[in-house]
């Protein structure tokens, strides 16, 4: 290192005296996810599905901790701290679930750089395969043998709540629910170096 590189880390970095930003500023991050979906909305229907497939699969992750925490501790807290597991699950694995969905391509849409229609092709195909993968899901964790007898009973109760559960407020749970995997999805864009 010479004395002009005095200030700087063996990598480049400044090593003292200097503040570096740490953070994405909210444009930064704003493009970086214009330039994913970007990428993204040109994916084929075969992708899209497959991949839909896979994260509908891999929500019922959530619902399995879900019922089996709930029955081993009597208590739903315990298993509603689990909960996100299957969305975080999801989201790094890059797989493609209708809530993710919901903020990288309407981005696209908003900056102009994509078409409604296409939007609504991704929409569709993937909640197709949500719908056809958590489906599978439920089979195996229905007829599979996965869960032991009380478990079966807490996931039995888990479901009957959510069907009784009226549609007005089914549908701003929803909503709610779409808001915070949108903001999932904002914080994984920030947070990438």
């Amino acid at each position: 290192m010479s004395d002009d590189d005095s200030d700087v880390s063996e990598h480049g970095a400044p090593a003292v005296g200097a503040v570096v930003r740490d953070r994405f500023d909210t444009d930064e991050i704003f493009q970086r996810i214009v330039a994913a979906a970007d990428d993204e909305i040109d994916t084929g229907n075969r992708e899209l599905f497959f991949s839909g497939l896979a994260a509908g699969f891999a929500i019922t992750i959530t619902f399995l901790m879900y019922a089996s925490l709930s029955a081993k501790t009597e208590g739903a807290i315990q298993g509603a701290l689990l909960y996100p597991l299957g969305f975080v699950y999801i989201i790094l694995g890059g797989y493609q679930l209708y809530t993710e969905n919901t903020l990288p391509p309407v981005a696209l849409v908003l900056e102009r750089l994509a078409s409604v229609p296409a939007l609504l092709r991704v929409w569709v195909v993937v909640v197709v395969g949500n719908f056809a993968g958590g489906g599978l899901g439920a089979l195996v964790l229905a007829f599979g043998g996965v869960f032991e007898p009380e478990t079966a009973e807490a996931a039995v109760e888990v479901s009957k709540k959510g069907l009784e559960t009226d549609a007005a407020p089914l549908f701003f749970k929803a909503v709610f629910a779409g808001l915070i995997v949108a903001g999932i999805v904002w914080l994984d864009f920030g947070a990438r170096d």
